[in-house]
C-alpha cells in the first residue's frame, strides 16, 4: 500500500477529475457549485473552472448565468505546465500591479454581475486581472459625482441579488447530505457514522449566510420578534407621551 503524500498537484489533478464528473453529472457549471460539491475554498474553485475552461468541458463565463458545459467531443487533454528548474539569478523587480482606477460602464457592469452570481468583492478585486483595487471601488461609492450614480445604483441591486442566490445557496447545503456519514470499517464489521468535520462545516457555512442575510436584509431575512408578557402577547396598550 502507498502512503506516501500527495502533493498539491496531485490533489488538484484529482480534484479536476471529480470537477469534471460532477458538472457532467448536473449539467451545469459555476464556482459556488463546485465549491459546494468538492467542499474547497473559493479561489481555488475558481482555479478549477479556469482548467476546465481551458479543455474545453465548460464554456465561458455568461455574466450571472452558470456556464455552459460543452460535449464530450469538444474535451481537449489539460496542458500541463512543464517542471521549471530553478537556478540562481539576479532578484527581478517586482511586477507592477496593473489596476485600473478609472471608472468605466463596463468594469462597473462586470463587477456587479458576478457580485450578483455570489462573489465577494475582495475576491474579484484581489484575485482578477484587471479589476480595481477594493480602495478604488469603495472611492466609487461614496462619491458624490454623478458619473458615478449608475454605479452605485447597479451595486445596490447587484447586493440584493446576491442575497437570494445566498439564500439559494443555504437551501442546497442544508439539502445535500452526499457526504455527511462516511463508511468506517473495523475487523470485518462495516458501518456508517456520521462525519462531524463535514456536517460542522455545513452548519458553519449556513450560520455564517444567515447572520450575513439577517445584517444586510434584516426586513426580509432577520428574526422576528415578539413583545410577551407571560408568553401571551400584549395588545391594546396606549402609550401616552406627557411632556
Amino acid at each position: 500500500m502507498d502512503t506516501k503524500p500527495k502533493n498539491q498537484e496531485e490533489l488538484f489533478e484529482e480534484n479536476l477529475i471529480l470537477a469534471e464528473e460532477a458538472v457532467r453529472k448536473e449539467k451545469r457549471a459555476s464556482v459556488s457549485f463546485l465549491q459546494r460539491t468538492l467542499k474547497v475554498g473559493y479561489s481555488y474553485a475558481a482555479r478549477l473552472m479556469d482548467v476546465l475552461e481551458e479543455m474545453r468541458v465548460v464554456g465561458p463565463p455568461d455574466g450571472s448565468k452558470p456556464r455552459a458545459v460543452l460535449p464530450k467531443k469538444k474535451r481537449r487533454e489539460r496542458q500541463k505546465p512543464e517542471a521549471v528548474i530553478e537556478t540562481p539569478a539576479e532578484p527581478k523587480a517586482p511586477r507592477p500591479a496593473h489596476r485600473p482606477t478609472i471608472y468605466t460602464k463596463k468594469l462597473g457592469l462586470t463587477i456587479c454581475e458576478r457580485l450578483a452570481n455570489g462573489e465577494s468583492m475582495r475576491s474579484i478585486c484581489k484575485y482578477t486581472e484587471g479589476m480595481p483595487a477594493l480602495s478604488t471601488v469603495f472611492r466609487w461609492l461614496v462619491s458624490t459625482d454623478a458619473v458615478y450614480k449608475e454605479f452605485q445604483e447597479q451595486y445596490a441591486r447587484a447586493r440584493d441579488i446576491q442575497a437570494e442566490v445566498m439564500f439559494d445557496e443555504i437551501l442546497e447545503i442544508s439539502d445535500d447530505g452526499s457526504n455527511d456519514f462516511m463508511l468506517v470499517t473495523k475487523g470485518d464489521v462495516s458501518y456508517e457514522m456520521e462525519n462531524k468535520e463535514v456536517t460542522n462545516r455545513s452548519k458553519l457555512r449556513v450560520d455564517a449566510r444567515k447572520w450575513y442575510l439577517s445584517k444586510v436584509l434584516p426586513k426580509k431575512f432577520g428574526d422576528k420578534v415578539d413583545v410577551t408578557s407571560d408568553g401571551e402577547k400584549l395588545e391594546g396598550i396606549e402609550v401616552v407621551v406627557r411632556r
